[in-house]
């Protein structure tokens, strides 16, 4: 199924991925391609997360096609609306991206969860995606498939993975089982 997001600031901006990233500003009544094309050449686009504060900053990340696109998993970023994106891997595994989040009282905190075996699964970067830095502190070493941050306090976050869920009250600094 195809991702589709709601900007958090302006609920009239939408933005749905496939191969293209389709944006729209008018409660999706009409939808555009603000990019010349495929987003990430064959690549399929996995996760949207829209900054809390900018509907414009965008983060998406991507798989490689199923039928053996040429290119790696990715997260790109844009701060045009979807025009432009950069490849922002800076620290983060060469796996596929499960989920991407916001905090959501800072849009330079994202966080990113991974699948695959044999690598950390949580990551974070506090300088708007440039830097990742893994935050699993003793998860267990099994896919994440999603994050969640408490919009209440941003200490607080909640990952499932392949064995349930955990959670962390220090902001990833360490975990427990939630379920």
């Amino acid at each position: 199924s195809a991702p589709y997001e709601m900007a958090p600031s302006n609920s009239a901006i939408m933005y749905a991925g496939s191969r293209d990233l389709l944006k729209s500003i008018d409660a999706a009544t009409n939808w555009t391609i603000p990019s010349n094309g495929n987003v990430d050449g064959d690549n399929v686009i996995m996760n949207i997360a829209i900054s809390p504060v900018d509907p414009n900053i965008v983060f998406l990340s991507t798989s490689p096609d199923p039928t053996g696109g040429p290119s790696g998993a990715k997260i790109l970023k844009s701060i045009d609306g979807g025009q432009n994106f950069t490849i922002m891997t800076n620290g983060l595994p060469d796996r596929i991206c499960k989920d991407l989040e916001f905090d959501p009282s800072d849009e330079n905190v994202l966080y990113a969860v991974f699948s695959g075996f044999g690598s950390d699964h949580v990551f974070k970067s506090t300088d708007a995606g440039d830097n990742w830095f893994a935050i699993d502190n003793g998860l267990p070493d099994v896919p994440t498939n999603t994050i969640l941050i408490d919009p209440l306090n941003q200490d607080d976050i909640y990952v499932g993975n392949d064995l349930g869920v955990y959670y962390s009250e220090n902001g990833g600094g360490s975990w427990e089982v939630f379920s």
